[in-house]
């Protein structure tokens, strides 16, 4: 609750440009850990249960801080969060400001000192964080800013995700380099593909490893918030006047709707949450007609697990109305 409302996945065009300028170029793409997914994080790093005494969890990229604060409060290690992002972690220390006016810590038994958050650069910021364990979601970062990330971490005595599970770490730097070498010596039939940016996307999605489709999320996100400008500056320019016998184009958000909900149904947390908010900013700029389209695939998924999925994109989208809603 004490999280209500503070979304990660909006931030603003001059925030993402600083944070792809230091990370890479789709570094701002934001994503989160299930609270489920959260918890096999924290088992795989030995945190989960039997935690070292002077243990404390970093999360690198921290968004909002939902990943370091379910550590702290669920298993007692101290913990801290780094974000480059300022509106995230301003977000996020909203959100512990929330956590603290109602009585959570108190609640649990556990010390506010021992949950932080920082702003700025992660890799300069790991020597002064005297972390033993830590999570980096490195999905989207620039192989550049990578190699700075593993050589920070190389320097120093924590333990990471990745290096707890060395097959994931080799699948993303495979992906990683499929990645940045795709349209390369493609057949002309693959390069036309890529100039319909919902069918680049689709292709993306169907693709077996996370970082592929990651991929795909940038690109939904990127066509969900055109539709939404364009459909804002179009509403901005009705009082306008226009040529006589102008036909104005209707902007058609069903094709990309389309591949929105498939991606609701991902299997992998990022995307399936980033596909969720990218709905719901569809669902703000034409309500009355996503909403409705969204509640009917709701009631004839044809399954509980994609039933599920599309409830929770729908209720996010019908959140975002606002109390009325």
């Amino acid at each position: 609750a004490a999280w209500r409302s503070l979304d990660g996945h909006v931030t603003g065009d001059d925030d993402e440009a600083a944070v792809d300028a230091v990370a890479g170029e789709h570094a701002s793409t934001y994503g989160e850990v299930t609270a489920a997914g959260a918890r096999t994080v924290f088992d795989a790093l030995g945190l989960l249960r039997g935690a070292p005494g002077d243990a404390v969890f970093a999360d690198l990229g921290s968004g909002v801080g939902r990943l370091a604060t379910q550590c702290y409060l669920e298993t007692g290690v101290p913990s801290v969060g780094v974000e480059l992002s300022a509106v995230r972690h301003a977000k996020a220390q909203e959100g512990l400001a929330r956590l603290t006016a109602g009585g959570a810590f108190e609640e649990l038994g556990r010390d506010r000192a021992g949950l932080e958050f920082k702003q700025g650069d992660l890799v300069k910021a790991l020597p002064e964080l005297g972390a033993s364990h830590a999570y980096v979601a490195s999905l989207l970062f620039g192989d550049e800013f990578l190699e700075c990330v593993g050589a920070a971490l190389d320097a120093s005595d924590v333990e990471t995700f990745e290096r707890s599970i060395p097959a994931q770490a080799a699948i993303a730097v495979e992906c990683r380099a499929k990645i940045l070498c795709r349209g390369l010596g493609d057949a002309p039939a693959a390069r036309g593909a890529e100039e319909d940016p919902v069918a680049a996307a689709k292709a993306a999605l169907e693709q077996s490893h996370p970082a592929e489709r990651a991929r795909g999320v940038v690109g939904l996100t990127k066509l969900a918030r055109r539709f939404v400008a364009d459909h804002d500056a179009r509403l901005k320019g009705r009082g306008l006047v226009v040529e006589v016998g102008a036909e104005p184009t209707a902007l058609d958000w069903r094709p990309l709707g389309a591949v929105l909900v498939e991606a609701v149904c991902d299997d992998e947390s990022y995307v399936f949450l980033a596909a969720a908010h990218a709905l719901a900013a569809v669902a703000d700029a034409v309500p009355a007609e996503v909403l409705p389209w969204l509640r009917e695939a709701f009631e004839t998924a044809a399954d509980e697990r994609r039933k599920l999925r599309l409830g929770e994109a729908l209720m996010l989208s019908i959140r975002r109305r606002g109390e009325a809603a």
